[in-house]
């Protein structure tokens, strides 16, 4: 059995597709939405069509103890408390993938639960377009690796491969996963807090006045964090998948415009609120990524008790 823990945009659909592929999965959701997709079934809005998906779907953190594998899908801001949350449950042989925004999620789970954690990036237009629908709008490619170095690594990361090419998901496993996560990450601090910011597509947002020279400063502050960290990267790769997003994604808003708009706590600190930590521990100046810090965090402070 699968247990897919968190039932947003992403647990919903990866959940829902090996679901309907015949493998036995478990949605670990909140009790309303636990409800819902339990008396009216899971749905994908593909752009053509509505597919239907009927899945196992539970409020209890104990079925993980009965899982193979355990992919997390909370916001990363979670990932300490459901990290102590699910310890009590989870067997030793149980693979434990981390489908989520960020560079830390993978060391935070594996200092909790003492063991090797995998992580998936997800290059995908989701959505939750209602309680039990989650909408699709382009992308769908999975990368999978472990950024820590361990025994059996080569196996676990082929047999969750597996899982996702069993359900006919575009899947491949890392030659190095730190460079690709340091990618993902860049992308992110490049378009999140600004769609958010905007309530704004992708397409839209690279239209703006002086929006593409943010976009190029962003990233260009985090290039230096990725130097002085003595990480190495293909910038010119990393440029081009910049150029490409509000291609590929035209109409997609950020997970971190949808969090904003639900007034829901948002991944800013993960993104590029961790941009100005680095910064401040290397010395490094990044007056871009911290002015969008603060700038999401007074949103936050509308709604959210700080």
């Amino acid at each position: 059995m699968i247990a897919i823990l968190g039932a947003g945009a992403v647990g919903c659909y990866y959940g829902g597709l090996i679901a309907a592929s015949g493998q036995e999965v478990v949605l670990i959701a909140k009790p309303q939405r636990a409800k819902i997709i339990r008396e009216q079934g899971l749905q994908i809005k593909w752009p053509t069509y509505i597919q239907h998906i009927q899945i196992n779907v539970t409020d209890d953190y104990q079925v993980i103890q009965n899982a193979k594998a355990l992919f997390i899908c909370v916001k990363a801001n979670q990932s300490t408390a459901v990290a102590k949350q699910i310890q009590p449950f989870l067997a030793k042989n149980t693979l434990v993938l981390s489908l989520q925004n960020g560079l830390q999620n993978a060391a935070r789970f594996a200092e909790i639960l003492g063991r090797p954690i995998d992580v998936a990036m997800i290059y995908a237009a989701l959505s939750m377009s209602a309680e039990n629908e989650v909408s699709y709008q382009g992308g769908g490619k999975l990368v999978l690796g472990r950024p820590i170095e361990s025994d059996n690594a080569d196996h676990d990361l082929n047999q969750l491969a597996g899982i996702f090419q069993r359900a006919a998901c575009q899947v491949s496993i890392s030659s190095n996963i730190t460079h690709d996560l340091w990618s993902k990450w860049i992308i992110n601090c490049a378009f999140n807090a600004l769609s958010a910011l905007g309530q704004i597509n992708y397409q839209d947002l690279v239209q703006q006045t002086n929006i593409p020279e943010i976009i190029d400063a962003i990233v260009q502050e985090c290039f230096s964090l990725a130097k002085a960290e003595k990480v190495s990267l293909d910038e010119q790769f990393i440029l081009s998948q910049i150029q490409n997003v509000a291609i590929n994604w035209p109409r997609q808003k950020s997970s971190m415009a949808q969090d904003l708009m639900a007034k829901r706590p948002t991944e800013i600190a993960e993104l590029n609120g961790l941009a100005q930590e680095k910064g401040t521990l290397f010395n490094v100046s990044t007056p871009m990524n911290t002015l969008l810090t603060t700038l999401i965090k007074m949103q936050e402070r509308l709604y959210l008790k700080c």
